[in-house]
Formats: structure tokens, sequence, C-alpha cells
């Protein structure tokens, strides 16, 4: 009997897609709190909101800065669906048409929009309170997300910095989601297709088409399409987690739901749940199988005395 957990990504998925659906299913946001530990710098809290999306409710997570508003009052430093690009993909906020951001980033001097190395994020991980198999997977995760950017940019891996993938809020994303799945003790990942939108994302380096390239990298032999969303749905941290976890693609698996969570992305769409969807239960849904085995085989020319 194994424990699965179905990404459906209808919407698409962010880093705190993921998160909020997991927190909605039933994880605790104090030991979420817990867990990052040291990671959480000073003046930095959770934020775990009930949203209605497209009549659905859902659970939006947030990082949020003491001092920079609340979850009610459009809080100034938020990380939202669509906002976690790494190296190549800062998003001009007020041009990106994605799924509705209301974050202003802070100036240069922000400790959560700091921009970091692959070694400065894997320090941050290593001074968490997580455990060391969820550290090595979160700094598993890093390394393939900085390996997609090195190969766009043509750079070796160690020379790779990754602007808002990592910030504080989109790597307590990826830390979050590996601790939650651990949490729940998961034992197969399942996803659906992944619908990645379409249109064009602005980033300081020009105008590039949605996919982006990194998130496009990372998505590499996962089965995609496009709704015709005109917006930007599945993003670097989103496309980190579910293609890192799961290892089957398709409609949903035979089990017993057990649990189930939504998480919202910031946009409240009109017509489709700007939601992802997590299932979790257990893969034998119809109960134990009696297995009966048959063995066959030919036997020519033996004395009948001996078949016994």
């Amino acid at each position: 009997m194994a424990r699965v957990l179905y990404f459906d990504c209808f919407a698409g998925a962010s880093g705190d897609m993921v998160l909020g659906a997991l927190l909605d299913a039933g994880l605790p946001l104090a030991a979420l709190e817990q867990a990052l530990g040291a990671l959480m710098l000073p003046g930095t809290r959770l934020s775990a909101e009930k949203v209605l999306r497209a009549g659905v409710s859902a659970t939006k997570f947030r990082l949020l800065e003491e001092g920079h508003g609340s979850p009610g009052a459009g809080p100034a430093h938020s990380h939202s669906h669509g906002d976690d690009h790494g190296h190549s993909h800062p998003h001009d906020h007020d041009a990106e048409p994605s799924h509705g951001h209301g974050h202003a980033h802070e100036g240069a001097g922000s400790r959560a929009h700091a921009h970091r190395s692959v070694a400065e994020i894997n320090r941050l991980i290593e001074g968490s309170s997580l455990s060391a198999t969820a550290k090595a997977r979160t700094i598993e995760l890093f390394a393939r997300l900085a390996a997609a950017e090195a190969a766009i940019h043509r750079m070796p891996i160690e020379e790779v910095h990754l602007h808002e993938v990592g910030e504080l809020d989109s790597i307590v994303d990826v830390a979050g989601a590996v601790f939650g799945l651990e949490w729940f003790g998961i034992d197969r990942f399942v996803a659906s297709p992944l619908n990645v939108g379409g249109g064009m994302v602005r980033s300081a380096h020009g105008v590039f088409p949605v996919p982006a390239p990194a998130t496009l990298g990372l998505l590499t032999g996962v089965p995609v399409y496009s709704s015709g969303v005109q917006m930007e749905t599945v993003t670097p941290t989103g496309a980190l987690l579910v293609a890192g976890h799961a290892t089957e693609y398709g409609a949903f698996p035979a089990i017993a739901v057990e649990r189930v969570g939504y998480g919202a992305g910031d946009r409240d769409l009109p017509g489709s749940p700007n939601v992802l969807r997590v299932v979790i239960g257990d893969d034998e849904a119809q109960g134990p199988v009696e297995r009966v085995v048959v063995m066959e085989c030919e036997i020519d020319d033996m004395n009948p005395q001996i078949f016994g």
C-alpha cells in the first residue's frame, strides 16, 4: 500500500500554489514555521489566508515582511503566482500578464529580495530545521534549477546567481513544499499535464515567450499544453516542484481519496478557478486484491511413474 499525491495542474503551478495546496490539505502552519527554522529571517512571517477563486475556496500562501502590510491590506511584500522567475527573468510586475501580482519589490537592500548564488541558498537551507533528507532534497532541486539557468546562459553553474528564484520567498516555497510532502509521507507522485499558459513575459533582458526559458528547461520530458489563456501559469518553482517529484503523468490514479487541498494563485479569474489542486490518498482504492498464480508446462517422453 502506497501513499499517493496527485498534482492537478489544470491552472498551472507555482511554488506558493503548491505550498498553499498542502496547507489547505492539512499541513499545520506552525509545523511549517518550525521546520523552516533559521531560514526565516527576523521580521518575516508566514501567512495562509482563505480566499475564493471563481467560487472555489483555496489557501493563499505568502511570506510577509513585518511592517509591510497584511494579507487583507495587500502586502507590499508577498510571493505571488508568476513572480518567481530565475536569473534571466525578473518581472516588470506592472506589465507582466501573469496571475495578478499586486506585488511591488522592495529596494535593493530588502533582505527577503536579496539575489543569491546557489552556494548561498544551500547555506540557508543547511541552517533550517528541516530533516537531513528534506535538506538534501531541497538542495538537489535548486541544483536542478541552477543547471537549467546555466544551460540557458552558457555559463558554469557556480557562476549562476538566481535573482527572483533566489529571493527568500521562493526559497521558502521550495523548502516548505519539500517539508510538506515529507510530512504527508508521500510514496508516489502523479501529475496531470501542465497548463503552461501563453503570451509573453517581460524581463530585464527583454520580452520572452511563455513558458519562459528556465521553466521550459525544467519541463523537459513533461507533458504540457496551453488552454489559450494569455498569461504565465507555470513558474520556475512550480515546474521545479512538480517535475522534480512526479514520476507519472496522466489522469487521476485509482486511489481512495483522503485529503484534497487547493492552493490559490493571486488573481481571481472569471470562469475557471485559478488554483492548483492536490489529492492525497491510498493507491489500493478497491481494498486488498487476492492473487492466484497458475504454473503450467508440457512434459514429453517421461515415465508416468515419475510425474508425482
